[in-house]
């Protein structure tokens, strides 16, 4: 009597599981990424310290990252013009609004769960040595009188299938130079 009972729980239980699981409508996302800032901090970044900008995706068909990934041995492409958006090594752009140059980054694989393949969530990611632009134009690392800059980064995602998202833009983050 006992084991029928835990069979009817049991069954009742899936079958409700089921019956929920099926009101549920997946996400409605474009195949094409879609990203949005969320934040970034410190508010005050110093010459020692890592900037983390986070912000959120959405992709409807789920292929954003690799499975396996290595770094390359070397770059095959210029981080100062645009040749590095065709490698397919990288999926993240992050190009700094003074210099034009790209920090490229790889995205992690993400498996889709459930029967919908749309995935979503946020990415934080960490820039270090950002350093200060001399304002009479000299190069990153060059040394300057000045105590403070300033900098915003434009950041894009890539999917596997090469679709590029929005663009999305941080605020004017204010760098410490001498500290």
């Amino acid at each position: 009597m006992l084991l029928k009972k835990i069979k009817y729980l049991t069954v009742s239980v899936l079958l409700s599981a089921l019956f929920l699981t099926s009101c549920v409508d997946p996400p409605d996302y474009s195949e094409v990424p879609e990203i949005e800032f969320i934040t970034f901090s410190p508010q005050l970044v110093g010459t020692e310290d890592t900037l983390q900008i986070v912000f959120f995706f959405k992709d409807g068909d789920g292929d954003l990252g690799f499975e396996s990934f290595s770094e390359p041995d070397s770059l095959g492409c210029d981080l100062c013009d645009s040749t590095c958006f065709d490698e397919p090594e990288f999926s993240i752009f992050v190009t700094r609004n003074k210099t034009g140059c790209l920090i490229p980054f790889n995205m992690p694989y993400i498996p889709p769960k459930g029967s919908s393949r749309a995935i979503s969530g946020n990415v934080t990611l960490s820039l270090f040595d950002i350093g200060c632009l001399p304002p009479d134009g000299g190069s990153l690392g060059d040394i300057t009188d000045q105590e403070t800059d300033t900098v915003y980064f434009y950041i894009q995602l890539k999917d596997r299938a090469g679709n590029f998202s929005n663009v999305i833009q941080t605020p004017e983050i204010t760098l410490l130079c001498n500290d």
